[in-house]
């Protein structure tokens, strides 16, 4: 009797301690699971140590167009003195185009504005901070010539070319999908003006009303 009440008792320790083994082990895996899916959910920023010994920091930005059918994303790689960007755009059947790269120091950057892509999802611009004027680009989104032998357009320095007695103060959006707005200020007077950019004839066409 005493024998069997011993074999009893052994058998719940064992069994017990068994379950609360596997309870610990499977709250483990679900708390790792947690932390695995929370550092995922994090802005993509890779630290890449290259052979030389370098290490580069990549960070990742996109904005989709209007209708979601296209994607602009732009991957800035840091280095110890410069920082190269690379712009592409990708379709919904996952086809990706480079379609702009540039490599700056500390003092630019480039960016993907709020409102980068044309209604029609033909254009992108891109903004680039400098230590003087800002710069920006227009281009095709799927990657082909703006015009003949020109990839893409620098309103800023087309601009200062036509418009000797105006300064860009911000390139905020598309009006239409052949127009992008410009505001400016002028050079001689206290008023601010705005102008439509044709990017077919790359033409500026001043406008009554100032947008903000």
């Amino acid at each position: 009797m005493f024998s069997l009440r011993h074999n009893l008792e052994m058998f719940f320790i064992i069994t017990l301690g068994t379950a609360l083994s596997l309870f610990v082990l499977v709250q483990r895996n679900n708390y790792r699971n947690q932390t695995s899916f929370s550092l995922s959910a994090i802005a993509p920023t890779v630290v890449i140590a290259t052979p030389t010994g370098a290490t580069y920091l990549l960070q990742t930005s996109s904005m989709g167009s209007p209708d979601g059918s296209m994607n602009l994303t732009m991957n800035s790689q840091r280095g110890k003195d410069v920082t190269k960007y690379t712009f592409f755009t990708s379709t919904p059947e996952g086809l990706d185009q480079n379609i702009f790269a540039k490599q700056l120091d500390e003092s630019g950057s480039l960016s993907i504005p709020y409102n980068t892509w044309s209604p029609d999802n033909k254009y992108v611009f891109l903004k680039e901070v400098t230590s003087s004027l800002p710069n920006y680009y227009v281009l095709k989104a799927d990657g082909t010539p703006l015009k003949e032998g020109a990839k893409y357009v620098n309103i800023q320095e087309l601009f200062s070319s036509k418009q000797l007695d105006y300064t860009i103060v911000e390139v905020t959006g598309w009006a239409d999908p052949n127009l992008i707005i410009v505001n400016a200020k002028s050079n001689k007077e206290n008023r601010v003006v705005s102008f439509w950019f044709e990017v077919s004839s790359q033409s500026f066409i001043a406008l009554s009303t100032y947008f903000n």
